[in-house]
This record gives C-alpha cells, structure tokens and sequence, in this order.
C-alpha cells in the first residue's frame, strides 16, 4: 500500500480551500466563512489527532513491558502506523470511536502484532467499526456459543455502561457487522447439534432467521484478536 504523504495531503486540502474561495469570489458575502471553516477544521483535527495519541500513550503504559516490541516502537514502521491511523481518525468527533483508533494503534505494538501482515486491512474496518460494534464482537465467538446475540448484547451492555441501548440499536449493528462481512449467521445444522448436546429445544425451521444467531467469520475473529492485545 501506498504510504501517507503527510507533506501532500496539506497540499491537497490546501488546494482545495484556494478553489472554494475562488469560487466563491462572486459572493462575496460568504468568503469570510471559509476561512472560518479552514480554521475550525484544522484545530478540530489537531485536537483529535492529540487526543488519539494521549490515549495510545495511556495503554501503553497499562501493557506489560515485555510485551512490547521496542524494535517495532523505534522504526520507520511504527511512524507510518501512526500517521495513517490519525489520518482517519482526525476527522473523528465521537470520543468512543477515537478510543478505538487509540487501542489499534496500542494493539499495533503487542510484539504478536507488530509483524501482522494485514495490519492496514484491519485499519481500513477498524475504521467502520465503532464501540457498540467491539462489544458486540466480544460477545461472539467463531461457533455458534448458545446465545441469541440482540437479547444478550441488549441485556448485558445496559448492565454494563450507564448510557442504555435497544435491542433495536443493537440489531442495526448486527446487520451493519453482518455486511462487512466481520460476522455471518450461524449454520442451523450447527445451531441444531449444540441444542441436542445441551438438552434444549430445537429451533424451527421457519423461525430460524429471526433469532439472531451469529458468529465471528475469520475476518472478523481476526480484527477482535488484534484488538485484544491493547487489554492490559
């Protein structure tokens, strides 16, 4: 992948700020809200980037020494790591979400992840995903684990945070998770043999569908296992 050229995207936006203000040189009246815009969006990114960084630091701290890899943390490597995570995460106003980017970034210098070749895959859904969404992954496991994910989320996050949730809200997430192919529905045979082994009764055939039976796909396992190892 192409590395971020921090020196040409300036130019860009740069660029791009001179076209609107020539455009709108005919309106008069609206030039001065440009530059105003110019200036808001550039202190809201610096304040984002900051904050990003400020948290990264954080759990750094909280993950033990040994694992961190101090060759990872003193290359050209981790520069870039940085300088595209902040590239997306620049823009990023929900503080949950910058939080995220922070533990990508952390979970970036865990010495089993320093190396990990699809590391910018990761960041590019990294990038999709927000807090509700981690959870919600969390939750799951790569085989069907007995839980109708809406309901369980639902209850146990509104036990868990003081902000509440639907299961409404979480089954927007599902589906969202669902088509980014992060997770994918559990195969009835699956659900089936997991029911018999526990002595429950079996899922119809026509209900099915409807109750939210989900696992991780090897995509998805494998982003929520890179994030993990920014935990303490």
């Amino acid at each position: 992948m192409e590395g971020f050229d921090l020196e040409k995207e300036s130019l860009a936006l740069s660029s791009g700020i001179k076209m609107v203000k020539s455009a709108l040189g005919l309106i008069p009246g609206l030039a001065p809200f440009v530059d105003l815009y110019s200036n808001y969006q550039q202190n809201v990114q610096y304040n984002n980037i900051v904050d990003v960084l400020k948290k990264h630091a954080e759990q750094i701290k909280m993950i033990s020494d040994i694992l961190i890899d101090k060759l990872y943390i003193n290359s050209p490597l981790y520069a870039k790591d940085i300088l595209i995570t902040v590239q997306k995460a620049k823009d990023e106003f929900n503080e949950e979400k910058r939080m995220v980017f922070a533990s990508y970034l952390t979970a970036c210098c865990h010495t089993e992840n320093s190396n990990n070749p699809n590391k910018d895959l990761f960041l590019d859904y990294v990038a999709r995903l927000d807090f509700l969404d981690i959870f919600i992954l969390k939750n799951l496991t790569m085989h069907y684990n007995g839980k109708n994910i809406v309901e369980h989320c639902t209850t146990k996050y509104n036990v868990e945070h003081e902000v509440k949730v639907s299961k409404f809200d979480i089954q927007i997430h599902v589906e969202h998770l669902a088509s980014i192919g992060v997770i994918e529905r559990c195969d009835k045979e699956e659900v089936d043999r997991f029911n018999k082994r526990h002595g429950n009764v079996l899922p119809r055939e026509k209900t099915f569908k409807k109750l939210n039976f989900y696992q991780r796909t090897y995509l998805g396992d494998g982003i929520y296992s890179f994030l993990r190892k920014a935990e303490p």
